[in-house]
């Protein structure tokens, strides 16, 4: 069966996400939000700045051993928005860490040359109704989401996305925003229903900040 399309060419070599440079810093084109680079602790008038600082230096110091998988995704993103000597640090130490699990679909987040077979991505089934008991894991979506490019963004995991995957702010809609942010970062959704989903999720989410 062939994969199912995304708009745009299927053909079409993927958009790749922004990456950290070699220096540490981001570029200002990675990402609409504001980028920082946080080389010392700063002013206690910026709290979600001290947070990260604080984070960073935490991670940084974490040992090796006991790092997971997701740990690489998370710092990735982060530094996607804002960066320190110390997330630089972290982030890799926690790719030398994802590398003992070279089979795992996300390390797409990252490296654009990681293969997926389709059944991996797509070889499940989205509940048309989701109470908590019910909602599949949240990877399931933002995987499908990071190679839409490649197998396509399918109707039912959209249906499922911006509907019964979200649940009022909380862990299942934040993963929700940011399937959005996947899918429009790769050419994979665009126009008005993607806005509005994005501004819905958004402000769910807010909501309870």
């Amino acid at each position: 069966m062939a994969p199912p399309a995304c708009n745009g060419s299927p053909d079409s070599p993927p958009r790749p996400l922004p990456q950290p440079t070699e220096h540490g810093t981001v570029s200002r084109d990675a990402h609409p939000a504001r980028l920082l680079l946080l080389q010392q602790p700063p002013s206690t008038g910026e709290p979600a700045a001290l947070a990260v600082w604080r984070a960073g230096q935490w991670l940084n110091d974490f040992p090796l051993e006991q790092l997971r998988f997701d740990a690489a995704i998370g710092l990735y993103a982060i530094r996607r928005m804002v960066d320190s000597p110390a997330l630089e640090g972290a982030w890799n130490k926690a790719r030398e860490k994802a590398r003992e699990d070279d089979d795992n679909p996300m390390r797409r987040f990252w490296d654009q040359s990681a293969q997926a077979p389709i059944q991996a991505i797509l070889g499940w089934t989205a509940p048309r109704a989701a109470p908590d008991s019910r909602r599949v894991n949240v990877n399931r979506v933002v995987g499908e989401a990071l190679f839409c490019d490649r197998y396509g963004f399918r109707e039912q995991s959209w249906d499922y996305l911006t509907g019964p995957m979200r649940d009022q702010g909380g862990y299942h809609s934040t993963h929700a925003l940011w399937a959005l942010d996947l899918l429009q970062a790769r050419g994979c959704r665009e126009g008005s229903a993607l806005t509005m989903a994005g501004q819905d999720i958004s402000t769910e989410i807010l909501a309870v900040l």
